[in-house]
């Protein structure tokens, strides 16, 4: 929020607004990928979730990090 009296940057807000829309697909990817991936409590002797989270972790870590890293530069 704005201080009163100080002018508002709107290229600025509107710059912060994309990068916040960016960073919750992101996010919500993940949150997809956790849903679909790890095993609930009736698949759990049908797949190694360990394997799997271990996958998971592999994957979010080259794909996604650098693209928040990207954003934070």
């Amino acid at each position: 929020m704005a201080a009163p009296g100080s002018a508002l940057n709107c290229e600025d807000f509107a710059e912060f607004q994309e990068l916040l829309r960016v960073t919750r697909q992101i996010d919500d990817r993940i949150v997809h990928e956790l849903n679909t991936t790890v095993p609930t409590a009736s698949f759990a002797g049908k797949v190694d979730a360990r394997q799997t989270c271990e996958e998971l972790h592999h994957s979010v870590n080259i794909f996604v990090l650098p693209l928040h890293l990207a954003f934070l530069i």
